[in-house]
């Protein structure tokens, strides 16, 4: 078994940063850590424009609009508070929903197919 190191810094219930050192297995925990940041980045996306707005700097709300272009917008896809207090979930929102996944997809795809064309695999 591989030895394996955790720090993490947590503030306001988020976490800011991790590091992870186990040994032989970066290859498999970064692109999970990856996945878990990009998630709870996409969750967190509307605070983190509330906190743009409240704070009024350029630089903080010229981040979060970069964000909004490269992060999920996960809270798209959430209809707990209709399903909860038994509110129709609107078909207009369903579909934008799917449209804005399958259109976010290809990107990522059709990216990632950029990149890894140019690379050479041994």
């Amino acid at each position: 078994m591989a030895d394996a190191s955790y720090d993490a810094v947590i503030i306001g219930g988020g976490i800011i940063g991790v590091r992870v050192a186990v040994r032989g297995g970066e290859r498999v925990i970064r692109p999970v850590l990856a996945v878990c940041v990009l998630a709870l980045a996409g969750r967190m996306l509307g605070d983190l424009e509330a906190f743009a707005v409240v704070t009024a700097s350029p630089g903080v709300e010229a981040t979060v609009r970069i964000l909004k272009y490269v992060v999920p917008n996960l809270d798209l896809f959430d209809v707990r508070n209709a399903a909860v207090h038994g509110l129709p979930i609107v078909r207009g929102h369903v579909l934008w929903a799917v449209a804005y996944a399958l259109i976010y997809s290809s990107l990522v795809l059709v990216i990632s197919d950029l990149i890894f064309r140019r690379r050479e695999f041994k």
